[in-house]
């Protein structure tokens, strides 16, 4: 048990926390920052899951004028999310896209791996 508590206390080890973009993330954040840093482990960042910053939604397909409305609002509220997050002192690792279905498998994970290397070349993990 001791050398499992050293290990976490050391900073070659830190935690992260994935947060969808939504205004609770930052105080969300900010409380495991302050539970990470209290029993003296290091915080290495925030993975923001499930975003859609990467959806083009400037153009409208007939019939689905409200599906592209929803699309709109929830790309606004992740931007004020990241505007907000980058106020902060919270870094941010990755944004991770919206997938098609839930990580439950190897192969879920494949896609997961490519979403970080196609959408964000510079925050690779």
């Amino acid at each position: 048990l001791k050398k499992i508590t050293l290990l976490l206390e050391s900073p070659e080890v830190g935690f992260m926390m994935v947060a969808t973009p939504t205004m609770d993330a930052i105080d969300e954040a900010k409380h495991f920052i302050a539970s990470v840093h209290e029993h003296r482990f290091f915080f290495d960042g925030v993975i923001l899951n499930r975003t859609l910053g990467y959806l083009d939604s400037k153009t409208s397909v007939e019939g689905y004028e409200g599906a592209f409305e929803v699309i709109r609002d929830l790309q606004a509220r992740e931007h004020k999310v990241l505007n907000n997050l980058n106020k902060t002192e919270i870094p941010i690792c990755a944004k991770l896209p919206e997938l098609a279905r839930d990580v439950h498998s190897l192969e879920d994970l494949f896609y997961v791996a490519m979403a970080l290397n196609a959408k964000n070349p510079a925050s690779q993990l």
